[in-house]
């Protein structure tokens, strides 16, 4: 976290009455602060909902066009369930990609159960993480499905519970 917001942040939780972060419109001055800090460190599912579905979008947007500029057809999939996002074609080659967006610089994400599983089984399985993805300085960076367990700690974050 850049030291300017952990400086505030640390005088938010400290002190009674913080003058440290002046209120923008109806925002609470600690949502604010939260909100900026988290956009440094934060990774994809990490924001509210709302947040979320716009850097998804934002990175969905970045990615076609990073494919598109490079001469390939880009179809949508999102809403086929398929484990990945796009079908990105050119000549002899298709790839299946699974788009991940960050706010954050930092390069970690939810990722399913069957993305991974499709990771791991589609040899044309393509990864790819846009950083900062709302930003104009977004970063692209591309995967390769099969390395994912070698390149990626996976950790379980949640587990679906059914009465026995």
């Amino acid at each position: 976290m850049p030291s300017q917001y952990a400086k505030r942040l640390w005088r938010l939780v400290h002190e009674k009455k913080s003058s440290a972060v002046v209120p923008i419109g109806n925002a609470r001055p600690e949502n604010q602060l939260l909100s900026a800090a988290r956009s440094h460190v934060a990774g994809a599912g990490f924001g509210d909902e709302k947040t979320n579905a716009l850097v998804e979008q934002a990175a969905i947007r970045k990615v076609s066009r990073f494919f598109k500029q490079r001469g390939f057809t880009v179809r949508s999939r999102e809403l086929e369930n398929l484990g990945y996002d796009l079908d990105v074609a050119k000549r002899r080659t298709e790839w299946h990609v699974e788009v991940k967006g960050v706010s954050g610089e930092a390069i970690r994400f939810i990722i399913s159960k069957g993305e991974l599983a499709r990771a791991e089984s589609d040899a044309a399985f393509r990864l790819v993480v846009v950083t900062r993805a709302r930003t104009r300085n977004a970063r692209v960076r591309e995967f390769p499905g099969p390395n994912l367990t070698r390149l990626f700690a996976l950790t379980p974050v949640n587990y679906f519970a059914e009465l026995k």
